[in-house]
């Protein structure tokens, strides 16, 4: 851990003061700002710059001194925002990150999850880039990854552990062109040991503090939300992405732990999400319910799983395609990602969900095969 936070302070080296004050200079003075209009705006200041320059500054800003928020959209460049002073000083910038799905066009995505990077009997490189290349393959140009992205304390509790992970995930996670596909994670409740939304005291006393979007450093296509969920829309459809399986805002502490707990516990589900998307419990399942007590809508529950060792022979990953029409999403088509024992990746059947019509009832898993 100790080398990846000499490595921190020599990317926080503040080699370009200058830009870095003009810049933020910049976005205190204009209410939001992308990349391209930051670089106009620099030209007619004349002052020189190089790409490199810009996102060193772009990246102190964000997450040493949490001085700017950042919004990505699905077809669009991301925006800086500048926030107040007293916001900077509190956990807000380090847990905000925003992504707009929501341009009213037909969307493909690729889904992962716990892929428990530093577990020997989950960690598999060469499949998860197999799958990358299969989602890129059949026009996906995001991938969503449910969380648990490292194994963290519950293997090895220690500073060497925490930077083989990291090191591990480094040296050989897909790294596409961010133009092929970038990649948006969640944090799994296996992260929590060093993400920089928690402090952890290990049992010698130290504090292991580690804000994941430094990670975009060494993977510029890869980005996390400090946080184990996510809110969004297509269109008119309101969509959950969490790691674990959130019941209703009502009870929040509530979530469900195997597949059995969706007959239990569905009848607190509400009408707040038509589609729920999570991971953590490493197998792959369609659920959808119509006898909701709190919703007119069908719902349904997305289980996206193990993208790891977990499950070779059998499903690993889904490429989701959201189609739409006057705007609006009328149905998703779900095509589960098998794999056999070499790794090698195929389609399998896929199931479409009417978002304006009737349905099929679904209550499968994807097993191991």
């Amino acid at each position: 851990m100790k080398k990846f936070q000499e490595d921190m302070m020599s990317w926080y080296g503040n080699h370009y003061y200058p830009l870095e004050f003009e810049i933020r200079s910049l976005l205190e003075t204009n209410p939001s700002l992308t990349l391209s209009e930051i670089k106009c705006l620099l030209k007619q200041s004349k002052i020189e710059y190089t790409d490199e320059m810009i996102e060193e500054c772009l990246y102190n800003l964000l997450v040493r001194y949490g001085a700017i928020v950042k919004d990505d959209f699905w077809d669009g460049e991301p925006r800086y925002h500048y926030i107040e002073q007293y916001r900077q000083d509190s956990s807000y910038t380090k847990s905000y990150y925003s992504f707009n799905v929501d341009n009213n066009q037909n969307k493909k995505f690729l889904l992962t999850a716990d892929t428990h990077i530093g577990n020997p009997e989950f960690e598999n490189f060469r499949l998860v880039n197999n799958v990358y290349e299969k989602g890129i393959e059949m026009g996906a140009n995001k991938c969503f990854h449910l969380g648990d992205i490292f194994d963290g304390r519950y293997l090895v509790y220690s500073d060497e552990e925490a930077e083989k992970q990291l090191e591990a995930f480094i040296k050989k996670y897909p790294n596409p062109d961010k133009s092929e596909m970038m990649t948006y994670a969640l944090l799994g409740n296996h992260d929590e040991w060093i993400h920089g939304s928690v402090n952890h005291i290990s049992k010698y006393g130290q504090a292991y503090y580690y804000d994941f979007r430094c990670l975009s450093k060494y993977i510029p296509s890869f980005n996390t939300f400090q946080r184990d969920k996510w809110q969004t829309s297509f269109g008119d459809i309101g969509t959950l992405f969490s790691h674990r399986l959130y019941i209703s805002w009502i009870y929040p502490d509530k979530r469900l732990h195997q597949l059995e707990d969706i007959e239990e516990e569905k009848r607190w589900m509400n009408s707040d999400y038509r589609l729920l998307v999570s991971g953590h419990l490493h197998c792959g399942f369609l659920y959808s319910a119509d006898d909701l007590k709190y919703s007119k809508d069908d719902i349904i529950f997305l289980g996206v799983p193990s993208t790891s060792n977990r499950n070779l022979g059998g499903t690993v990953a889904y490429v989701i395609s959201m189609n739409y029409k006057n705007g609006l999403p009328q149905n998703m088509e779900i095509t589960p990602l098998d794999c056999d024992r070499n790794c090698s990746i195929y389609e399998g059947e896929t199931f479409e969900w009417n978002f304006r019509g009737k349905n099929k009832v679904y209550q499968k898993t994807f097993n191991i095969k």
